[in-house]
This record gives C-alpha cells, sequence and structure tokens, in this order.
C-alpha cells in the first residue's frame, strides 16, 4: 500500500459510516467467472437464462477495482469451481442440481456447459474470470469449493498475512456467495462493506434488496451497504498518489522494496540501471569481501536484468518482486553458485536453487551474490569467519551480529534490497538489530527449509532482512506455504483465529517483558532505551501483563539451547566423523565450541530428557500466548552491542550473553522480528549506534507479530521526527 494514504477513510453506508483503515483495506471480488455470466455457462442453467443483472454489474465493477489498483491496495478474486475429479465437490450438492425438473437445468457440474468446457472445474475456459476484472499478476486468487470464500480455502490466512481486517465485496451473487461470505467474514472478525451497484443475482426483484437489507441489518449485525457513488468520492479524493520524479542509488531508501517498485512502475529507472549503480557501490566498498563471499558478475546480472525487461514490458502485468536486489547467505543454495557456509572444504555447487530461492527468482527477483556468515552458521556476533567480519556501517569497532552477518550488513549498507538468511538461535534477529535493519523469524516449517544447508535442523528457520516491516511482511506472505518435500514443514493449522478489526482501541493486545532480574545482564544505556519501548508499546494501547510465572519458561528453554544437548545436532548436520577429521579446517572458537560438546559425552537418554523438557515448555507457551494470555512478548533484541576486541578477549561468553533474549525462540518454535527502536551514542566510542527489540509471538502468530511490530515502528518514527523538530527549535 501505498504509504502517502490516510490512516482511515469514512464511507458512507448503511447503518453508519463503514471506517476503512486503509492500511488495512482490500478489495474482495466474488465469483465473477464466465460460468456465472455467460451464457451456457452454470448460472444460466440455474437461473433459466436471467443474466441481464449480473452481466450488468460489469462496468460498476470494473471501477471499482480500477479504484483499488489506483490506490495500490490489495485485491483478492475468488473462483468458485471443483477439481476434475470432483473430489472436493460434496454429494448433496451434485444430488441437489440433478433434482431439478426445470428443463433448462438438465446439466451438473462437471458436465459440458460453455463450449469445449466443463462446468465449474478449475482450469477449464468456463471457470476462468470475466476479461473485465481479470487479475493482475500480484493479485490473488482464491479457488473456493463452496459458496462461502473461506470454506476450505487459505483465504483467511492470506488476509491475516496481509494484516487485511477491512473488506469492501463485489460480486455474484448477492443472495449466495456474496452473503454467505460476508457472513462468514463477520464470524472471523472482518468488518465488511458491500458495494451495491457491484454486486447482483439471478432474481433481483425478489433477493437483492432483502439479502442486501439482511446485512446491514440490527446495526450493522453483519457489515455495511454502500453505493460506489459513496465508496469512490471518499476515496478518490486521495488521488493520484505522488509518482517518484527520479531515482537515484543515493537517494533515501532508494532499495527499499516499495520504493524501487514504484520506480519501475513510473519508468524512471530500469532493473538494468539499477543493477549497473548497485553494483558500482558494492565493487567500491573497501570490505566488499568480508559481506560478499561470491559475487554475481556483472555480465550475468545485466543479461537477468534484460530477460526480466524483455518478458514484462506491461507495468500492470509484472510479478511483485520485479527487479529487486537480494543477498543470499551462504549456507542457502543458489543453482550454478558454490554454497560454502564460510567452511572451504564443505564447498559444493548445487544444481538446483532451494526452493525459497527459486520461489524469489519466479517472483522477479534479482540474486547479487552469497553473503558471508559466521562459519557453519554457528554463532551470534559474525567475528567467525575465514572471510572477515563484516563491517558494522554504524561502527568500525562494533561487532555486526551473526551468524547472518553478510546478510545484515548488505541490506544495512544499501548493497541489496533484502537479504535471505536463516534463523536456529537468533542469527536473523541479532544481526539486523546490530545494524539498524528489521529481521523476522517466522514459525518454522512456513517456509521451505529444502536445499538449506542445516545447523540444527530441528531448531532451523529461513529469515528475512529488509528496511522496513511492511517489506519484510511482503516477503514472507510471498514465500511461506506447505512444500511436502520439506521433512520440517508444517500445514496449515486445523484451528483458524479470528482477526481483531480495532487493534487501536485500549488494552488491544495484551504483552510480557523479561524479569527485571534477566534484564540486569544488559546494559545501562539498553535498559533505558528498552524502557521507552515498553511506554510506546502501552502508548499503543498495549496492556503490560506483570505475571512472575512467564518469564522463567523463556528463561528455561534458552538454557536449553546450548547448555544442554541440543548443541549436539551441530556435529549431527555435518558428514559423520567429518569434525574430527577436519579441525584444522574449523574456525578457532567453532573448534573449541565442538570440543566442548564432543567432551560433554552426551547420552541418548540426555536428548530424551532434554526432548521431554522441551515440550514440556512448549506447552506451557502455547498457554501463555492464548487469548486468556498474551498476544506478544516484548525483549531487547540483545543485552548490550560488544565491540570487536570484547568478543577477541571472550568469543564464547559474549556469544551466550547475545542469545539471552533470542535462544528461547527456536526452542519454543516462535516467531520473532527485530525491529529498530532508537539510537544512541556509545559513551566510550562516540558513535551513534541503533538499538533494537524483538516482539515475540506465539507459533502461528506471524501475523499479529508482524502487525504490532508496523505499528511500533510507526510509533518509533513519530518520536524521532518529534526529537528532530525540538533539536531544530533548540538550535533556532
Amino acid at each position: 500500500m501505498s504509504p502517502h494514504l490516510p490512516a482511515a477513510a469514512s464511507i458512507p453506508a448503511k447503518p453508519f459510516p463503514f471506517q476503512a483503515p486503509l492500511a488495512r483495506t482490500a478489495l474482495l471480488a466474488i465469483d465473477l467467472q464466465r460460468d456465472f455470466l455467460f451464457p451456457g455457462g452454470f448460472g444460466d442453467i440455474q437461473s433459466d437464462t436471467q443474466l441481464e443483472a449480473v452481466q450488468a454489474i460489469l462496468p460498476a465493477c470494473k471501477q471499482l477495482l480500477q479504484l483499488f489498483r489506483d490506490l495500490q491496495l490489495p485485491v483478492i478474486h475468488t473462483r468458485e469451481g471443483h477439481a476434475p475429479d470432483l473430489s472436493d465437490c460434496p454429494p448433496s450438492k451434485l444430488w441437489r442440481v440433478g433434482q431439478s425438473s426445470s428443463p433448462g437445468k438438465v446439466k451438473v457440474i462437471g458436465e459440458e456447459g460453455l463450449p469445449g468446457s466443463r462446468l465449474l472445474i478449475r482450469g477449464e475456459h468456463g471457470h476462468d474470470l470475466h476479461e473485465l476484472v481479470a487479475p493482475f499478476p500480484d493479485e490473488l486468487v482464491i479457488d473456493k469449493p463452496g459458496k462461502g470464500a473461506f470454506w476450505n480455502t487459505c483465504l483467511l490466512e492470506e488476509l491475516q498475512a496481509m494484516g487485511v481486517t477491512h473488506l469492501v465485496v463485489m460480486g455474484v451473487t448477492t443472495e449466495c456467495c456474496v452473503s454467505t461470505t460476508v457472513r462468514e467474514a463477520n464470524d472471523r472478525g472482518f468488518q465488511c462493506c458491500v458495494v451495491e451497484e457491484c454486486t447482483a443475482g439471478y432474481n433481483d426483484a425478489a433477493f437483492k434488496q432483502p439479502s442486501l437489507d439482511m446485512l446491514h441489518w440490527s446495526d450493522g449485525l453483519f457489515g455495511y451497504v454502500c453505493t460506489l457513488s459513496s465508496i469512490k468520492s471518499a476515496l478518490t479524493s486521495f488521488l493520484p498518489l505522488p509518482t517518484a520524479q527520479n531515482w537515484s542509488i543515493d537517494s533515501p531508501n532508494s532499495l527499499d522494496i516499495n520504493t524501487l517498485a514504484a520506480a519501475y512502475r513510473s519508468g524512471i529507472t530500469t532493473p538494468d540501471a539499477m543493477v549497473r549503480a548497485i553494483y558500482a557501490r558494492i565493487t567500491a566498498h573497501p570490505q566488499r569481501s568480508a559481506i560478499f563471499i561470491h559475487l554475481i558478475p556483472l555480465a550475468q546480472l545485466t543479461e537477468t536484468c534484460r530477460t526480466l525487461e524483455k518478458t514484462f514490458p506491461d507495468p500492470t502485468a509484472r510479478p511483485p518482486l520485479y527487479g529487486i536486489p537480494f543477498s543470499i547467505k551462504d549456507s542457502i543454495d543458489l543453482a550454478g553458485v558454490p554454497t560454502t557456509t564460510a567452511c572451504p572444504p564443505l564447498a559444493y555447487t548445487p544444481t538446483v536453487s532451494s526452493t525459497v530461492v527459486s520461489t524469489l527468482l519466479s517472483l522477479g527477483a534479482i540474486p547479487l551474490g552469497k553473503s558471508n556468515l559466521d562459519q557453519l552458521a554457528t554463532g551470534l556476533t559474525g567475528c567467525r569467519s575465514p572471510h572477515g567480519i563484516p563491517p558494522n556501517p554504524f561502527s568500525a569497532t562494533h561487532i555486526p551480529g551473526g551468524s547472518s552477518s553478510g546478510s545484515a550488513v548488505s541490506v544495512s549498507s544499501g548493497l541489496a534490497s533484502f537479504a535471505v538468511s536463516t534463523d536456529t538461535a537468533g542469527s536473523g534477529r541479532v544481526p539486523a538489530g546490530f545494524n539498524g535493519v528489521v529481521g523476522f523469524k517466522p514459525t518454522k516449517g512456513t517456509i521451505s527449509f529444502r536445499g538449506v544447508v542445516t545447523a540444527c535442523e530441528s531448531l532451523d528457520c529461513i529469515a528475512y532482512t529488509a528496511r522496513t516491516v511492511a517489506c519484510t511482511r511482503k516477503l514472507w506472505r510471498l514465500t511461506k506455504g506447505f512444500d511436502k518435500r520439506d521433512r520440517m514443514a508444517k500445514h496449515a493449522p486445523a484451528v483458524k483465529r479470528w482477526v481483531n478489526a480495532f487493534p487501536e482501541i485500549e488494552g488491544g493486545f495484551r504483552f510480557a517483558v523479561p524479569s527485571e532480574q534477566s534484564l540486569s545482564v544488559c546494559s545501562g544505556v539498553y535498559r533505558q532505551l528498552f524502557s521507552a519501548a515498553v511506554q510506546c508499546m502501552r502508548d499503543m494501547g498495549g496492556e503490560l501483563v506483570s505475571d512472575q510465572s512467564i518469564w522463567p519458561v523463556f528463561e528455561a528453554a534458552g538454557k536449553l539451547l546450548y547448555d544442554g544437548t541440543f548443541v549436539t545436532e551441530r556435529l549431527a548436520g555435518l558428514p559423520r566423523g567429518w569434525a574430527d577429521q577436519h579441525q584444522d579446517e574449523l574456525h578457532p572458537v567453532i573448534r573449541e565450541i565442538f570440543a566442548a560438546v564432543k567432551k560433554r559425552g552426551s547420552t541418548a537418554e540426555d536428548v530424551y530428557r532434554d526432548l521431554h523438557s522441551m515440550m514440556s515448555l512448549r506447552r506451557k507457551s502455547q498457554a501463555i500466548f492464548s487469548p486468556q494470555g498474551i498476544d506478544v512478548l516484548l525483549v531487547p533484541t540483545a543485552p548490550a552491542h560488544p565491540t570487536m576486541r570484547e568478543v577477541a578477549n571472550d568469543p564464547i561468553g559474549e556469544n551466550s550473553l547475545l542469545g539471552t533474549f533470542t535462544h528461547f525462540g527456536n526452542v519454543l518454535d516462535l516467531c520473532a522480528i527485530a525491529v529498530p527502536a532508537g539510537t544512541y551514542v556509545d559513551a566510550a566510542t562516540g558513535v551513534k549506534l541503533p538499538f533494537s527489540v524483538t516482539i515475540v509471538g506465539g507459533e502461528r502468530m506471524d501475523d499479529v507479530v508482524l502487525g504490532l511490530a508496523a505499528r511500533f515502528e510507526a510509533e518509533v518514527g513519530k518520536r524521532v521526527e518529534v526529537e528532530k523538530e525540538g533539536e531544530v527549535r533548540a538550535k533556532l
């Protein structure tokens, strides 16, 4: 969504104005398919050729669709239909159609309707959407087997992933699929508004008005109803959206995903021009080799750009990550490029890209190269690679954080729009925090890990680093999904959650923080900044829960990672016996860690005892992150920001301290996002450094965490602007 839109729009409607927060509002277009609109289709057969009303709404639907596209608001289309073998079609549905005594209703689902097309069968000509309202490539299409759009579909998950809580609805038929979907949406917590001129049925004289009246009856029992003119009047005042007049690699936020996409859309730059500019910046960086282990040759990148530009000349037909440059942690496979995990003896060249990288490529993103990391993805400091320490762009003396060190530095230094990396114990969060960017660890198994070198496979997950929460959310939404070839992949949850359409109200969410004792490990300035972050959450409407039983669960889980036997899994991720035979080829600190693991002599019994402890703690964690408990946990991303000298003096001790507020996230299978929360001047060096907090949620609570993180990011941004204005006034 465009950042230039207002917080909310008031749309005149029945029974009272529909207040639409545009950052959370989408258009839902119901079943505008040929099968319901064309002679010979299913609707024609069902209605005895009463198609005039449903066909008449198409121009109005096109206007509303164009309005949402002009405002860069999400659009979702639905199509009713079934698998070719009818395996998802209930017998009652087939039976009902077959019972009709009307001469015009002699065909059933699966038989020929439109010429050469089977009725309501996915993939057939009649099943597709009408040309006037055909979807763009970046618009979601939901195939539904029933009348409601939520039954047996991923619509709820997708809307939650987008952060949508308010729906403007159009489509056919008013009395059937539109009304059913609005009622389903209402039960799930959504606010819905149906646009009167953009919906119709097969007997409007009898059913349209009563159907709409039932929706808004009793003070909006199921939703709202508005006219096309009222919604156009309310929203067109925000058009045209500001367009970029020029683009330069040196402009603020030039590589932000949305900024770059807008520049491509307006034609002021191209992927080829962007790649040449960013490549010049990368190659001019004095410590490039410490950031990128492997850089894709410029000739290959420009060829990729030319192919993209030739394939997608129409801006409206481009994939959602068209021309967006990204870096890849060098434990993730990119076909034809060596994967080394910063351990040259284990290097190999894959012939197939990892699932997540393949998905990003299919969405139009451009890989720039493989980024540096702590060897074997083991560490949180960023100081354990034979290729050197990626330079923190804020300070030459402070660490970048790890293990995804090169990933965070590449984004923070303006060398990539985003980075795809991994998180086993905080590797996607700590470096993001130290580099002033956003780092997201989703629920394990929701983004495929196939084609990634494992560190601790039972805890590993993909992570994203980007400049904003919105961009991070977009990446997660576009690449999440069940991969049956990933043995750690998770199916969609059986029990769905409702959405909160009013998160801003007092007590709109509940959060907890670490105990005072656990926070005592933080530096003084980190304690002060964290207290300010807690107040920020309260100002957002959050209720701080003071329950002394909460934090010990997370603390105990964190200790299991390295104080228990789970660290042994790092050896299991290597070829059997490899660590013993190649000790001299390991980084000295990694060698010391592995030696300590072997020295423990952990037994299978020890492992099982720790597994049992972990599952007990997970059950307690599930109770904590529940409607009766809290929505999120707020923690400092790290206790302090050490210098490289401090880490060199105590590499294992400092590393362990850095995981105080991250280790438990992987053990308990939580989701978490590190978000910038201000800056401070380091007393010892005089440099300004970023401070970060992490918002943690329960398993599958990714959308809740991302939503609160976006609000927190905006609130922090407001406070920074106020501080800057105060500084200017003081100087004046």
